[in-house]
């Protein structure tokens, strides 16, 4: 998944920023760091170069240039990443980003597991499923490096109960 645009806030002001701002930290920042860590997002120009400073905006008023325009791409799709260039400045105070993929062959796409809704009315079937969800919640949801990775794994372990409930399994 690609999410891009100007996220209007910088996430480090050593990097992101010229002259750099060391003492601020704004609520933005702090946000968007959680929503990328939960999402399982990771900014493709810091990615391929860690050190670089090239800026997306530049401020008149203050006489700064921040990077504020961004490109997040899933880990996943980090794979696939050739390049990330800031273009030159000339029809807005915002500079375009352009994004090169490699994309591989396509994935085979499995169908998708829908639990049938008929399995809810077996009262064993809800127990099951409640200690699985209990369970999982209690053991494994904290240690989740994201939080969409968590659900996809939790997706798996009630797919599971559900296979021990309607197979014996």
């Amino acid at each position: 998944m690609i999410r891009a645009g100007d996220y209007n806030c910088i996430l480090d002001g050593r990097m992101d920023q010229h002259p750099p701002r060391l003492d601020i930290k704004p609520l933005m920042s702090a946000l968007l760091t959680a929503v990328m860590r939960d999402l399982g997002f990771r900014d493709s120009r810091r990615d391929l170069h860690p050190e670089g400073h090239e800026f997306t905006y530049h401020s008149l008023t203050h006489n700064t240039y921040s990077h504020l325009n961004r490109i997040l791409l899933s880990d996943i799709d980090l794979q696939s990443l050739m390049e990330v260039t800031h273009l030159g400045r000339f029809l807005s105070d915002h500079a375009p980003v352009l994004l090169a993929l490699q994309w591989g062959l396509p994935m085979q796409r499995l169908p998708s597991w829908r639990m049938p809704p008929d399995l809810l009315m077996d009262l064993a079937c809800r127990k099951a499923l409640a200690g699985a969800l209990a369970d999982y919640l209690e053991t494994y949801w904290n240690s989740a490096t994201t939080k969409a990775l968590g659900w996809e794994a939790l997706k798996v372990v009630m797919h599971g109960a559900c296979m021990v409930v309607t197979y014996g399994v």
